[in-house]
C-alpha cells in the first residue's frame, strides 16, 4: 500500500524544474500546489494544509533571508521543507529552526523522490 501525504508546496522558479516536480509526486501527494513566485507560495501556506514544501530560496522579488525567514515563521504544521539552494546563500542556519533538507542545485528530480521516500517511511 502507498501512503499518500495530503499535500505539497513545490515554490521553484524554473517551470521546467517544477512540473517535472509536480509530476513525479503524483504518486505521493493528494494534491500539489505548485507556484513560481514566492508571495504566492507563501499565500498558499497561510491558506492550506501542506505536508511537505519544495523550494529555491533565490526569487528575483524578494531578498532569500525574507523569504526564508517567512517561509520557517509560517511553517508550523508542515513535516518537512526541501530547500534547492544555490551555493551562494547560507540556509545552514535555519536548520535548527525547522527541519530543513537542504540540496545543493543542480539537483535530479530522482534525488528529489529519494528524499520524499525517506521522508515519509
Amino acid at each position: 500500500m502507498v501512503i499518500k501525504l495530503k499535500s505539497a508546496l513545490i515554490a521553484v522558479s524554473e517551470e521546467y524544474l517544477s512540473k517535472g516536480i509536480a509530476l513525479a509526486l503524483l504518486d505521493q501527494f493528494q494534491s500539489i500546489n505548485s507556484t513560481r513566485n514566492p508571495f504566492e507560495a507563501l499565500s498558499i501556506l497561510n491558506d492550506r494544509q501542506i505536508d511537505l514544501i519544495i523550494t529555491e530560496v533565490l526569487f528575483s522579488t524578494i531578498e532569500p533571508d525574507e523569504y526564508l525567514k517567512k517561509l520557517v515563521n509560517n511553517s508550523q504544521g508542515v513535516g518537512n521543507i526541501i530547500v534547492l539552494k544555490d551555493s551562494e546563500f547560507k540556509v545552514e542556519e535555519y536548520e535548527s529552526q525547522t527541519n530543513l533538507v537542504i540540496q545543493q542545485k543542480p539537483i535530479s528530480i530522482k534525488n528529489i523522490i529519494n528524499i520524499i521516500e525517506l521522508l515519509i517511511i
